[in-house]
């Protein structure tokens, strides 16, 4: 049975005692932080959103446009895309690092920012790989479940001016919404199932199995192996990263709501200010999160 006090205190013993190496790691896992922080900002201020949750005026839009205003679409996508995938370069590239450090106090290496990016650059294509395998199905279906209400928006423009009916009209809604629906209760309950495999993963390449495949492998037996222990570990940190995001949302979004009511100016200076400060304990929370699985992961393998 793992020592899961001895886990969670020689995690923040390594966090604290190696602050100096992995901070700019902290810099990076703040993007997801000042993410979330930025879209509690905008939608604390931007009272456009009123538009977009009017239902009638969605409704009434369906029903009479009889054609999609795509024109600006494409260049948008193509910017969100690549901001993403940029996104899951640099986290990953700073939980390679994360993780290689790890491993390198684990053995006894003197540890300092040089070596923290060089298991950052060694650890990049491997855990790349293995992210891109292991999240192939959710990923379908989610894709899938997105598809086809898009796909009956799109039937039901192009049937707008041919049918004389609201019912005849709202079917192939109806019907995409249903599929994908049933598409999600299918995706949901897999997502947190492939987020554990990955952890373990990933864990598996840089301890232990070198290969992308064998890794997978590896790590679906060991979780078979100790199912109680990687349970309990799974709750324990991921209650403290879903508990921290509740308490900064709880605190951020009256903050925010108080700054609109500021003036312009001193409210935007504020409210990014804000929005930085709720970054700073998140990517702390982060941190510690890779490190405590990966103490975790290698207590448990040396069992």
């Amino acid at each position: 049975m793992l020592d899961y006090g001895r886990i969670l205190t020689h995690s923040v013993t390594i966090c604290w005692q190696q602050r100096r190496a992995i901070w700019p790691l902290l810099l990076l896992f703040s993007l997801s932080g000042l993410a979330a922080g930025l879209l509690n900002f905008w939608l604390a201020f931007d009272t456009r959103l009123a538009v977009v949750t009017d239902a009638e005026a969605v409704l009434r839009w369906l029903l009479v446009t009889e054609s999609l205003p795509l024109a600006g679409v494409g260049p948008w996508a193509t910017a969100v895309l690549l901001l993403l995938l940029l996104y899951w370069l640099i986290i990953t590239f700073a939980e390679g690092g994360l993780v290689g450090a790890v491993l390198s106090l684990q053995q006894g290496a003197v540890l300092d920012k040089t070596a923290v990016f060089g298991w950052g650059r060694r650890l990049l294509l491997r855990f790349l790989a293995i992210d891109a395998l292991i999240f192939i199905p959710p990923f379908l279906l989610m894709f899938l479940a997105l598809l086809l209400p898009f796909g009956s928006l799109l039937a039901t423009v192009w049937l707008e001016p041919r049918v004389e009916t609201v019912e005849l009209l709202a079917m192939p809604l109806l019907l995409g919404a249903a599929c994908g629906c049933l598409l999600l209760c299918l995706a949901l309950p897999l997502l947190p199932l492939t987020l554990l495999w990955r952890t373990l993963a990933l864990r598996e390449t840089a301890v232990r199995t070198p290969t992308i495949r064998a890794a997978i492998k590896k790590s679906v037996q060991v979780a078979r192996t100790h199912p109680a222990e990687i349970l309990i570990l799974a709750l324990l940190l991921w209650g403290l990263v879903l508990t921290t995001h509740f308490l900064l949302s709880a605190v951020s979004w009256p903050l925010f709501a108080l700054l609109s009511t500021l003036p312009v100016a001193l409210s935007a200076s504020l409210g990014l200010l804000l929005t930085v400060l709720r970054a700073i304990p998140q990517a702390v929370v982060q941190t510690y999160f890779i490190v405590a699985w990966t103490v975790g992961y290698m207590a448990l393998v040396t069992e």
